[in-house]
């Protein structure tokens, strides 16, 4: 059970994920899979074995069965994905998150994106930071919306190396916002609002 897991999807109902952990780096990838895995016997792992796994504590398996129970049951997915989070793998929050932002295996739900990102970003996730701030600076948000978002893209700048890939996103983004709002025609449409006080 150390690398590789797969549900148990005789009753057709969970999708099937191949999960990866690696503690040395304490960064774990999800990579989403049309065909169940085989364990070394070649047969699959069953759903059971996996929930087994994740009571006695087992990061990999936890991470999976949150993962894959998503849909069917979040609250049981909240629980084990939380476990993870509490055991200090802030990672599984950002792919959650990020399933449920491009509505990969689980159905499209930026409230629930926006849940998940902010459990990592709580937990000091500065990918989950860098993702919160993408959202909520998307053209058409709120004023409001976008200082909030505004001010996670700068937090990520200044927790992060200027060569690193969060740093190059977060900054690319406020170089947008800043050209965004100062073009002509959004000067133009804040002076019409404020003639009709909106």
């Amino acid at each position: 059970l150390n690398n590789y897991f797969s549900g148990d999807d005789s009753a057709g109902k969970y999708p099937r994920y191949v999960y990866w952990h690696s503690i040395s780096d304490n960064n774990p990838a999800l990579v989403m899979e049309k065909e169940p895995l085989l364990d070394a016997e070649g047969g699959m792992i069953p759903l059971a074995v996996l929930k087994g796994a994740a009571q006695c504590g087992e990061v990999n398996a936890s991470s999976l069965l949150g993962i894959i129970l998503l849909n069917e049951e979040p609250e049981k997915a909240k629980k084990y994905i939380m476990s993870v989070i509490k055991q200090g793998y802030h990672d599984i929050a950002d792919h959650v998150g990020k399933l449920f932002y491009n509505g990969n295996g689980v159905d499209l739900n930026f409230e629930k994106a926006i849940e998940y990102f902010n459990l990592g970003l709580e937990a000091g996730n500065i990918s989950c930071a860098l993702s919160l701030g993408l959202m909520y600076t998307a053209e058409g948000v709120s004023t409001e919306s976008e200082e909030y978002g505004k001010g996670l893209l700068q937090a990520v700048c200044d927790a992060t190396d200027q060569s690193s890939d969060e740093y190059n996103y977060a900054k690319a983004q406020l170089d947008r916002i800043e050209k965004r709002n100062n073009s002509g025609w959004n000067k133009f449409s804040k002076g019409i609002k404020s003639l009709f006080g909106k």
